[in-house]
């Protein structure tokens, strides 16, 4: 039997619950996970995955970016061009709409590429702050 597929429906890779109820079940995703032991043996576990455990960390700062929220060097741009590198120039590859550089929010904006990502009224007045502290 499947512990993963029975209530409390633990997430495949934290064990926190993802039932309704406990807090994680909105956004949850299906999905399977092999977890190896220090004795190494592998443990497959089919079930859910929590949001938590699916949303990435900044390469610039290192928080977590909540699930579908990063931003990626291909995001800046309206089609992506084919010489186009995965990673940023500091070699970032997922990145918080606050850590984006000047020029990288220029783009953006020039491409009206992007914002939906991240919610338009902040993201206007983080660019403000951000480009009034470079100045």
């Amino acid at each position: 039997m499947n512990k993963f597929n029975q209530h409390p429906h633990p997430c495949v890779r934290c064990l926190y619950p993802t039932a309704p109820g406990y807090g994680r079940f909105v956004n949850r995703v299906p999905g399977d996970y092999e977890l190896e032991h220090d004795d190494g043996t592998i443990e497959y576990r089919d079930g859910y995955h929590c949001a938590w455990c699916l949303s990435p960390e900044c390469d610039r700062c290192g928080k977590t970016i909540l699930m579908d929220e990063e931003i990626r060097r291909f995001d800046l741009y309206s089609e992506e061009p084919d010489d186009l590198d995965d990673e940023f120039e500091d070699g970032s590859f997922n990145v918080h709409a606050e850590c984006l550089t000047p020029a990288e929010i220029e783009t953006m904006q020039e491409n009206n590429k992007g914002l939906y990502r991240a919610r338009k009224d902040e993201f206007t007045q983080h660019q403000k702050n951000r480009l009034k502290q470079l100045d």
